[in-house]
């Protein structure tokens, strides 16, 4: 003959034998402490004002007339130069991809900064 388990607890019990369980009761939330300001949003707002700063001068130039001719010296000795601002180009592009795929997945419960918080 097999032997069948049967849990001591009864509410256990109940639910392998497929009845209903009791609601479980729910503990009331607790008022959440007012946020106070911190250093790391204090870098944040100086990083927010320096890109804002670097976007108007850089559309500063964009009124300039535009040169139809460009000389682009072929001198090796201006390839790490050369190099170093497509280098840059990618790492801003990769910023700002990180940025925005991160802010669009904070809304999302399993990804977002509320549930690393939890």
């Amino acid at each position: 003959m097999a032997q069948v388990y049967l849990p001591d607890d009864p509410r256990v019990r109940a639910q392998l034998e497929g009845a209903e369980t009791p609601a479980v009761k729910e503990q009331p939330r607790r008022p959440r402490k007012p946020r106070r300001l911190g250093g790391i949003d204090l870098v944040v707002f100086l990083a927010f004002i320096a890109a804002a700063t670097l976007i108007v001068l850089a559309a500063a130039r964009w009124t300039t007339p535009l040169t139809p001719a460009v000389t682009i010296d072929l001198s090796p000795s201006v390839l790490p130069a050369y190099a170093g601002y497509s280098l840059l180009r990618m790492m801003l592009a990769y910023v700002l991809s990180l940025a925005l795929k991160l802010y669009l997945l904070s809304d999302l419960p399993v990804w977002g900064w509320q549930s690393w918080r939890r």
